[in-house]
């Protein structure tokens, strides 16, 4: 199973939109959200709010059947990646008109192998860290069609 990781430097910027849109992409894929709030409608059904029940419950996820396999875990997680867990770290950078950004986003930035954020996507560096996840050309241009736009919400053309 590989682990998909989207952090953000704050609120609305997006990282609930993209899990779910790679989760559309990604073939037999499992969205969770780790969070401290209530949970929220709008947010995925499985929110965990200890971060330990969410690696109890991944670890049990890939010990599946095969006929059952989760073969991407695509988590919303500013936690894990603070703890440098996953396959994959993206963090979400705030537009540059926003003053609500967390303490630690230059931190979880750090954390990140793909950071959207407002300089122009270095799409080749990004899909040589996708190409080994995916295993497959047309599955990795999905993922970047997902990561491209979710740059082209937050700053505009990519």
């Amino acid at each position: 199973m590989k682990l998909w990781i989207i952090s953000g430097a704050g609120r609305h910027v997006g990282k609930t939109y993209l899990a779910m849109r790679l989760q559309s992409v990604l073939p037999d894929a499992w969205l969770a959200k780790a969070g401290h709030n209530p949970k929220r409608p709008e947010k995925p059904s499985d929110y965990f709010t200890d971060v330990d029940s969410l690696l109890t419950h991944l670890g049990r996820l890939a010990e599946r059947a095969d006929d059952q396999a989760v073969r991407h875990a695509v988590i919303e997680s500013n936690e894990l990646s603070r703890r440098g867990l996953g396959d994959l770290r993206i963090f979400l950078s705030a537009p540059p008109s926003r003053t609500d950004v967390r303490d630690d986003a230059s931190h979880l930035a750090s954390c990140a192998q793909i950071v959207i954020g407002p300089e122009k996507p270095p799409l080749n560096a990004w899909r040589a860290l996708i190409v080994p996840l995916t295993q497959n050309d047309s599955l990795a241009d999905a993922v970047l069609d997902c990561l491209s736009g979710q740059h082209r919400h937050l700053f505009g053309q990519t």
